[in-house]
């Protein structure tokens, strides 16, 4: 009786309802217990078959993976547990303009970051500038950007102390200078040049502030909204169909989006499906609900550009649409009013 309990759902994904948490690969849980279940979330672990329902649970720490499932109306399941793998996250990026550094005016960039499992290794924090495409900020063919190099004594290592500076007079050369401007800050493994961790910061260079918190997706520091009017421009959007998320059969869509006056504010990402007549179909994984899927930003300053936000589309949801054309609608609009603020559509053909 208590396994039945456990295995029974007491939650599920609901993108209308906005119930969960983008970064969260499972759509259902009993009490405790992930239901991985085409029928119940549309979650789907095994290729072309959608008629197993698995419950158990993953784990992950310190470099560990790991998880253990089981079929019981097969009666048979599977476990696994391995070690090693590098990973790391960045703790906090904070910057600082006018600071005097090896006899030139910079901006500087206090940075703390974590790695685990490369112990006995080097590994460098690197910061560089982006120019208005996203790619590395150049002055005569040289990236603008710093790197500090460390030693890793343990298994679980923070840094909280890393000090990187770029100069202004680089930053004037690229044009970047009294803009906003999106900085790239890097942690890899220095042997192999392999990328443990990797984000984007947003920052208004030149002025005479101190200390201030770059932005980024998952930061929230509850800051005051502006009143001038919010506005948005979706970059670029690029389907990537047949491919896995978070271990999940899944379809990714990749949005590079401008906001401006959003500061504060929570805005919600949004991908609508619509079929060839303009409507909006039922998800195969959760008939009560239509193909929407989302996720929340929270800008930190008044102008941000984010690169590479993602939303996943479980694959089961498209798989009775193969070969037809469908339309898929980008919409950005601000959570406490639910005003759109920008809508763009693209089509594609379900692969």
């Amino acid at each position: 009786e208590s396994v039945k309990q456990l295995c029974t759902p007491v939650w599920v994904d609901d993108p209308v309802l906005e119930n969960r948490c983008q970064t969260d690969s499972t759509h259902a849980y009993g009490a405790g217990i992930s239901i991985i279940s085409t029928e119940i979330g549309g979650d789907h672990m095994v290729p072309e078959r959608d008629d197993i329902t698995l419950f158990g649970h993953t784990g992950s720490a310190y470099g560990l993976l790991s998880a253990c499932f089981v079929d019981p109306a097969r009666k048979v399941g599977f476990a696994y547990a391995f070690n090693g793998q590098r990973s790391g996250f960045i703790d906090f990026v904070k910057f600082t303009d006018n600071i005097e550094h090896n006899g030139e005016t910079c901006l500087k960039a206090d940075i703390g970051y974590t790695v685990q499992n490369c112990k006995g290794r080097k590994v460098n924090c690197y910061i560089f500038a982006l120019d208005n495409s996203g790619s590395f900020a150049k002055v005569n063919d040289s990236p603008i950007a710093d790197l500090e190099m460390s030693e890793v004594n343990y298994e679980i290592s923070t840094f909280s102390n890393t000090e990187l500076y770029i100069p202004y007079s680089k930053l004037r050369a690229a044009g970047l200078f009294g803009r906003n401007v999106q900085f790239r800050v890097i942690v890899d493994e220095d042997e192999s040049r392999e990328d443990i961790v990797s984000a984007v910061y947003d920052y208004s260079v030149g002025g005479s502030s101190t200390g201030i918190n770059a932005g980024s997706m998952y930061d929230n520091y509850g800051t005051t909204a502006s009143s001038m009017t919010p506005s948005a421009v979706v970059k670029n959007v690029n389907l990537k169909q047949n491919t896995t998320a978070q271990g999940k059969d899944s379809a990714i869509v990749t949005i590079d989006f401008d906001v401006e006056n959003c500061q504060g504010k929570r805005i919600g990402v949004f991908v609508w499906i619509y079929d060839e007549n303009g409507d909006n179909p039922k998800r195969a994984s959760d008939p009560e609900s239509g193909m929407l899927y989302m996720r929340v930003a929270e800008p930190q300053s008044n102008s941000v550009a984010y690169n590479d936000a993602e939303i996943y589309i479980p694959t089961a949801d498209l798989r009775p649409y193969r070969g037809r054309t469908m339309t898929l609608c980008v919409e950005i609009d601000d959570r406490d009013t639910s005003e759109t603020i920008k809508k763009e559509s693209y089509t594609f053909t379900v692969e």
